[in-house]
């Protein structure tokens, strides 16, 4: 077992892999249901580790050892990294996938007119906006402020117009667009995708193209020092940012539509019943943002690496003092 570290992840996240299987241990929805008296209990484990009460014997307990990633773990789904306090139940990030089926179901399983085209958008939206909120940077302390409301409010804003716009637009086009109707399905099929992924896209770089602009730290691949502000770097985050809300939602809005016929015709007797195609239709809905949302999410690491030949020249010049072949960024969010 991994030696435990209050830095970085049980899981090796400069891996794809490790990147999955770090997010499945974060969205587990049994977190949700830790209670008060646990994440006490955890704090004090934690608490006891970073006042040395632990020997390096126990530290090479196995037992010990997985207490404390557990401890960890915990803590790190409950409660915010910045403030310390309790992150509210619905926009924790176990709750991701139980708050998305209903999303997902409602997207892709009524009719596509134009009201419930727009309402599950917002729906959408709604609660992304919500989650982003409750899991932003805080900064503490005396003289911090916090203007994430006004920012927040504002991609609530542009993501829903244009994911409305892109979905009422596109079923509308389609309606009137002369396709033969196995065509004009399987377009339909992706609206609800281009729609979403499109928003997501839009809204990254309409709230972050600044730092296109100004550029965003880069850092010392080993200390973490900042080294300068790059706008060739900025561009790369925002390029992976941006490609990363596009492939989000695929796994959870283009495969369930192939998959639900072939998940019916298994069980026929039971979809013919309205109750039981709706558990398969949940069931198949679930399955996929449980399985393949992990491997979407972790198409690009959080801090990701730059080549130095590619810095601008000032930087570049910095970096090779340093005697440095990369240098490290984190893309954000």
């Amino acid at each position: 077992m991994k030696p435990f570290s209050l830095d970085g992840s049980y899981y090796d996240t400069e891996t794809y892999m490790g990147r999955v299987m770090d997010f499945y241990s974060v969205i587990d929805p049994r977190k949700l249901f830790v209670s008060s008296k646990k994440v006490t209990e955890c704090q004090e484990l934690i608490n006891d580790y970073k006042n040395n009460k632990f020997s390096s014997e126990d530290l090479l307990n196995p037992s010990v050892n997985a207490q404390l990633w557990s401890a960890k773990s915990t803590l790190g789904a409950v409660l915010h990294p910045d403030t310390g306090e309790p992150i509210s139940t619905p926009f924790r990030a176990g709750a991701f996938i139980p708050a998305n089926v209903p999303i997902s179901a409602g997207m892709l399983l009524t009719a596509p007119t134009v009201v419930n085209s727009m309402f599950w958008q917002w729906v959408n939206q709604s609660y992304n906006a919500g989650f982003n909120y409750a899991n932003r940077p805080i900064t503490v302390g005396e003289g911090a402020t916090d203007d994430a409301l006004a920012s927040t409010l504002a991609a609530y804003t542009t993501a829903t117009a244009v994911s409305c716009s892109l979905a009422v637009g596109l079923n509308q086009w389609l309606k009137k667009a002369t396709l033969s109707p196995a065509m004009a399905k399987r377009l339909g099929i992706a609206v609800p995708f281009v729609a979403v992924g499109g928003a997501g896209a839009f809204n990254v770089v309409a709230m972050r193209y600044k730092e296109a602009i100004d550029g965003i730290p880069v850092l010392h691949p080993e200390t973490g020092a900042e080294l300068g502000k790059s706008c060739a770097v900025a561009k790369t985050a925002l390029g992976q940012c941006a490609l990363s809300r596009i492939v989000l939602p695929a796994p959870v809005l283009l495969l369930p539509p192939f998959l639900l016929p072939v998940a019916r015709s298994l069980a026929p007797k039971l979809a013919g019943t309205f109750a039981g195609k709706a558990a398969i239709d949940l069931m198949v809905l679930t399955c996929a943002l449980s399985v393949a949302l992990p491997f979407a999410i972790a198409l690009f690491p959080q801090k990701g690496t730059f080549p130095v030949a590619s810095l601008e020249e000032g930087l570049r010049k910095i970096a090779e003092e340093e005697k440095l072949e990369v240098v490290r960024f984190n893309k954000g969010l």
